[in-house]
């Protein structure tokens, strides 16, 4: 794969992570599954970016209130337990 088209992929693939994470912030818990899978698919992202449960966890400690970012059904971005 050539440089251009890696750069194409990675754009195309952080545009559809972007996409997802709006729409969890917006408490649409069934994207959850999607993100996953993405992360899964292309480890390269949370391996460039680090380790993103210790990111998220001190997100969580760091909330005035558990119930911000909070999907129905109590869901927590990743799944998060306390």
């Amino acid at each position: 794969m050539d440089s251009e088209s890696s750069t194409s992929t990675t754009e195309t693939i952080l545009s559809q992570l972007e996409t997802l994470a709006t729409a969890a912030n917006k408490g649409k818990a069934e994207v959850l599954p999607a993100i996953h899978e993405l992360l899964g698919k292309h480890p390269q992202l949370w391996e460039h970016f680090g380790d993103l449960t210790k990111h998220v966890e001190a997100k969580w400690r760091g909330c005035k209130h558990r119930s911000e970012n909070v999907a129905p059904g109590g869901e927590w971005f990743v799944g998060i337990k306390a």
